[in-house]
């Protein structure tokens, strides 16, 4: 979320930048090896939307995913990644946007005076029934989430509280997501250079053809609430999430999952992201990302970084990296 009380000054933050940007870009020419990549990248968008014309006539996809898989195409337009390349600085692909390694939240601290009304709302529901009372962070994250409209954050944490005493986040344990637990797909392991709680997630470990997906949706609050805890006991309650996207392919394309995990993220566990860092992407990730991109909040967007290789120190110390990261980079000369 953006507090209401900076959101004029960032859209004219972002409105300055994105006219530097135009700006830089009209006097900009195309070099040759740019070229190049579009016509490879013409290539691809064709090869991709003939491959979805046989697949559609097979029946093997509905009308309304093939319009969603061909809609998804025509950011990959020549002209379109020319000036994607102007946007970003190069990583290595010139498709990713320079990572920063700020660590200071932009999210303003919420009305004082919302916050103490929303907790003594809650404080009064739960006399009748205690599952219903908030805590003051709780209640200050999603205000936020809502950008400071009292009634919508009454009827967010109300659809928070009813989730919770189902699921039971808190209560979930290895033996509740056996499956899930044994890949190792994702776990907790270390802090970035602010404090906060690194979750890291293996896309090559996930196969939407094998998993259950009830456990899958369990999986993500297990997960998330380990991370968490690690966050507060270094006195922040934001997490990072590191997707470590190498191995990346279609058996891991999980759209329906991925639509579980941004609404869980946004709905009950808002303002707990510190950061997103997307790391060694594919290509095929970015066909991927521009179909869910929409679903997620644009403040949410905001925080993905997409970093390559040992440039992911910049944000998590190699001293925090898990065993299995540590080697990978030092077999692939990369500190």
């Amino acid at each position: 979320g953006i507090a209401v009380a900076n959101g004029a000054a960032g859209a004219n933050g972002a409105v300055a930048r994105s006219r530097q940007i135009a700006e830089e870009d009209s006097t900009a020419e195309p070099t040759q090896s740019e070229a190049e990549e579009t016509v490879h990248a013409l290539k691809l968008v064709v090869c991709l939307a003939s491959i979805a014309v046989c697949i559609r006539w097979m029946n093997i996809l509905s009308e309304a995913q093939f319009h969603a898989f061909v809609m998804s195409l025509l950011p990959v337009a020549p002209v379109n990644l020319l000036l994607r390349r102007r946007h970003y600085a190069s990583n290595g692909d010139g498709l990713r946007p320079p990572a920063r390694t700020r660590c200071l939240s932009q999210d303003s601290h919420p009305d004082r005076a919302l916050v103490d009304a929303l907790v003594a709302h809650f404080a009064a529901l739960a006399q009748a029934d205690p599952g219903l009372e908030m805590d003051r962070a709780t209640c200050a994250r999603f205000l936020v989430a809502r950008k400071g409209v009292i009634k919508d954050a009454i009827a967010m944490l109300e659809a928070y509280s009813k989730w919770r005493e189902k699921v039971r986040p808190r209560e979930i344990t290895a033996c509740d997501v056996p499956a899930e637990f044994k890949t190792r797909k994702a776990y907790t392991h270390g802090v970035d250079r602010c404090g906060h709680g690194v979750m890291w997630c293996f896309a090559r470990r996930h196969d939407k053809n094998v998993r259950v997906l009830e456990e899958s949706v369990r999986f993500i609050p297990f997960v998330m609430e380990g991370t968490i805890q690690v966050s507060e006991q270094h006195d922040v309650d934001k997490i990072v999430m590191v997707f470590d996207l190498s191995g990346f392919g279609m058996r891991t394309m999980d759209y329906e999952l991925t639509k579980h995990l941004i609404d869980i993220l946004a709905n009950c566990y808002p303002e707990r992201l510190h950061k997103i860092l997307n790391w060694n992407a594919p290509r095929l990730f970015d066909l991927f990302f521009r179909v869910v991109r929409p679903w997620i909040d644009p403040n949410t967007v905001e925080k993905i970084e997409f970093v390559r290789g040992g440039d992911i120190q910049r944000f998590i110390d190699p001293a925090m990296y898990p065993k299995e990261v540590s080697m990978r980079l030092a077999a692939n000369g990369t500190t």
